[in-house]
């Protein structure tokens, strides 16, 4: 065998090599990620599961709810107190 098509055949294996390493890099680069794509998506629906509970709970229906069962009842009538220019104690 010639040098120059055993030079020939070590450089084609070594680009093949340097080929498959490559195109295996970018597959799991690829896989990785769809998979953080995947934990996003997830994401972003259990963030808009909570908003939509914090919504319900804030709603008035809610919290009426919750005051009638911790015991609390209206007040009758409410007063409010006039309050005049402060004055101060001289000697």
């Amino acid at each position: 065998m010639k040098p120059t098509a055993l030079a020939l055949g070590v450089l084609v294996l070594l680009f093949g090599a340097g080929y498959l390493v490559e195109i295996n890099v970018a597959s799991s680069k690829g896989y990785q990620i769809r998979t953080l794509e995947n934990q996003i998506s997830a994401l972003k629906e259990e963030g808009e599961r909570i908003e939509l509970k914090v919504a319900q709970e804030q709603s008035v229906q809610a919290v009426e709810t919750k005051v009638q069962d911790m015991g609390m009842v209206p007040t009758p009538k409410v007063e409010y107190m006039a309050v005049t220019a402060p004055s101060v104690a001289q000697r």
